[in-house]
């Protein structure tokens, strides 16, 4: 090989190292202004209302260095539950634990290392949907609406705030780009890596498992009928590597919460149906966005009032999952004018886990209908499925649905001849500032 030619290589690898960097950077940047001001008060402020939750997953990371350092059994303790303590199975949300305890021994301080986590689940999840955006569009600015979209929407501003396991969304996007990888290409490679990030989606959060596997299986069908780049017979060998090395591996490394009765005992259907989406709010901002304290709550109330129903109805964290009006109208406008490839997968995907995130039956202003919806034949009939207490929480399916047709429009509007660059870049800045505005909740609740 020559000199010039390593050279070229040497120059593209920086490039590539650059861009990747800095888009990286910018979502840490973003995060930053849209969760401000808990930059100013990284090592003694925690995001959101109470301790709860957080709480109990920083004790969790302390527990597992203590345990560590003390060789103790990581699994049980009788620090709490004195003297005969108990098993802290379960869900132990291990790869947000294990990250968290890497950096508590840098720290020693468990709050900055909360917020440590709380800022790279937002870089994460941005990066790796502009990652699987990128895979259609080759495309950076519509690629990074997309991973704005996704990390940055009400789902994941909420619960990062209180649910730290779950803000680790950033396996879901990059699980899915090896799926698509594996229908376009004949390669034993991307099905190990597949199966690899399967595993620590799981070790993320069962939640986030059982949701990516029912997409997968979606998946699988929608792509043995359509039109792909390798055959059927290779693509299921491909698809289903990634499902032995994905289950195998969270099987050996997380048998004790898998047949933990604990972790999957019986939820009563009144829990599916409280923690789970009322359809207002997919379309209503919740108490906690910015446009709603700068205006004193004046859009709340008058959505209640156009329903006849002046009363504001008190919500739960699961029930804030507004998917943002920007966000919509981009997503519409790519199914109506800009169908491109996969768009109607995206839609039809969408829709399916919007309609699971809806629970057992329609509810509207927290009001049953008395509409019998998927989720309660899936409580009455799939074995486990009665231990899922959250189906809002498959909203998460929906807003990555979202960010790739909104992406579709973008990438069309800036390809398009039609205007000149800088009215491009105008018309990409007013659509990222819309949608930032829109899910904002800054300034952010903290809790010292």
């Amino acid at each position: 090989m020559s000199g010039n030619n390593l050279e070229n290589i040497s120059n593209n690898h920086k490039k590539t190292f650059f861009l990747h960097s800095l888009v990286v950077s910018i979502f840490f940047i973003l995060t930053i202004i849209l969760t401000f001001p808990i930059i100013l008060d990284f090592n003694s402020e925690l995001p959101g209302e109470g301790c709860h939750d957080k709480c109990h997953m920083m004790w969790r990371i302390w527990w597992a260095d203590h345990s560590f350092e003390n060789n103790l059994d990581f699994g049980n303790t009788n620090y709490i539950f004195y003297p005969d303590g108990t098993s802290i199975g379960g869900n132990l949300a291990l790869f947000t634990t294990s990250l968290g305890l890497m950096i508590f021994k840098l720290t020693n301080n468990l709050i900055s290392v909360y917020n440590t986590l709380f800022f790279i689940g937002f870089a994460f999840g941005g990066y790796s949907t502009y990652l699987l955006a990128n895979h259609f569009n080759r495309n950076f600015y519509s690629s990074i609406i997309a991973g704005v979209i996704f990390t940055f929407s009400t789902y994941h501003l909420m619960h990062s705030g209180h649910h730290i396991g779950l803000s680790m969304i950033g396996w879901i996007p990059l699980y899915i780009l090896f799926l698509f990888k594996i229908q376009n290409k004949n390669s034993v490679l991307y099905s190990v890596f597949g199966g690899i990030i399967l595993f620590l989606v799981a070790i993320t959060h069962l939640y986030y498992f059982v949701i990516v596997m029912m997409f997968s299986f979606v998946f699988l069908g929608v792509f043995l009928l359509k039109k792909k780049d390798i055959s059927n017979k290779i693509f299921i060998k491909q698809f289903s590597i990634v499902m032995i090395i994905g289950v195998m591996l969270t099987v050996v490394f997380s048998y004790s919460t898998l047949f933990s009765d604990e972790e999957f005992e019986t939820i009563p259907l009144w829990q599916h149906e409280m923690f789970s989406v009322s359809i207002e709010n997919l379309i209503m901002p919740s108490p906690k966005h910015t446009t709603q304290i700068a205006s004193d709550y004046e859009l709340l109330y008058a959505f209640h009032a156009l329903a006849g129903n002046p009363d504001v109805v008190d919500r739960n964290i699961e029930q804030m999952v507004y998917l943002g009006y920007a966000v919509i109208i981009l997503a519409t406008i790519a199914l109506i004018k800009f169908r491109r490839q996969y768009a109607w997968f995206w839609a039809s995907i969408g829709g399916l886990f919007l309609l699971i995130s809806l629970g057992p039956e329609l509810r509207f202003f927290n009001q049953l209908t008395g509409i019998i919806l998927p989720e309660k034949f899936l409580y009455e009939f799939v074995p486990g499925w009665d231990s899922i207490r959250a189906p809002a929480r498959f909203i998460v399916i929906t807003n990555i649905s979202l960010a790739i047709l909104s992406s579709y429009t973008v990438y069309n509007i800036i390809k398009k001849n039609v205007f000149s660059n800088k009215t491009k870049y105008i018309i990409f800045s007013i659509i990222i500032v819309a949608i930032l505005i829109d899910f904002s909740f800054s300034p952010i609740d903290t809790k010292e």
